[in-house]
Order: C-alpha cells, then sequence, then structure tokens
C-alpha cells in the first residue's frame, strides 16, 4: 500500500519532563480556537457551579460534585483538542484539584494555548514568505 508522508501539524510535548506522559496534539489546527469558543459557555457554568461549595456541604456532597465536575472538564478538553488529553495530562488526578492558585486544567489551558498560538503565528509567517515568493513573479 502506498503511503503519504505529510505533516498535518501533530507535534508531541512532555508533560513535566515526564517521558511517560506524552502528548499528541495538532498544534496548528485552527479548529481548536472553535471548539474551545464553543466550550467556553460550558466551562465557565461549571465554574460557577464550583463556586457554590461551601460549608452547608456534606462531604458526600462535595465529593460526588469534584468528581462530576472533573469527568465534565475532562471530556470538554478531549473535545477541544480532538485527542485524549485528559488521560494524558491528568491521569487519575482531578483537574479543578487548585495549584497556583488556580484548577490544574486551567494551567494546562494557559500553557497549550500559548504553544498553539505561537505554532499558528510562526505558520502564518511562513504562508506570507511563500505567497510573496509566487506573487512576486508576477508583473504588475
Amino acid at each position: 500500500m502506498k503511503n503519504f508522508n505529510i505533516n498535518d501539524g501533530i507535534k508531541e510535548f512532555t508533560i513535566n519532563n515526564d517521558e511517560n506522559r506524552v502528548l499528541r496534539i495538532n498544534t496548528s489546527d485552527l479548529q481548536i480556537s472553535v471548539r474551545l469558543k464553543q466550550s467556553e459557555a460550558e466551562l465557565n457554568q461549571i465554574a460557577k457551579e464550583c463556586q457554590k461549595f461551601d460549608e452547608t456541604m456534606s462531604v458526600d456532597e462535595s465529593i460526588d460534585l469534584l468528581d462530576k465536575y472533573d469527568k465534565k472538564v475532562k471530556r470538554l478538553l478531549d473535545y477541544i483538542f480532538n485527542t485524549n488529553v485528559s488521560e494524558v495530562v491528568f491521569g487519575g488526578a482531578n483537574c479543578l484539584s487548585i495549584c497556583e492558585g488556580q484548577p490544574v486544567f486551567q494551567n494546562f489551558l494557559n500553557e497549550a494555548m500559548s504553544e498553539i498560538s505561537r505554532n499558528i503565528e510562526e505558520e502564518a509567517k511562513k504562508s506570507q514568505q511563500n505567497i510573496k515568493k509566487y506573487t512576486a513573479q508576477v508583473k504588475k
């Protein structure tokens, strides 16, 4: 069978330098921004619901709610990145766990979206150079 070897934008990243935790995502996939925007309302709703935690909740209620929202956020992240990021990034840990003052999933999103933005900017510059190369040949 013949094969096409194409660069599809997929890059590999280790999580916290752990060679056993390798994330493969397409950093040039413009649909990531679309899927993120589509998921934004649900993520904001989850954030609001998580603010409802208070001392009147029982421990069991809190645990059940955290588990429920952990699963929802992981499902959304997998959808946004079009791959199973949650298993690689969080493993069995709850992605709502707080680290550096925000949920771990937010730390991941900040890092991933920063990398994706950088990559898209680089690719846009390369694309402009390619366009100029061909349009320069056309005389006015």
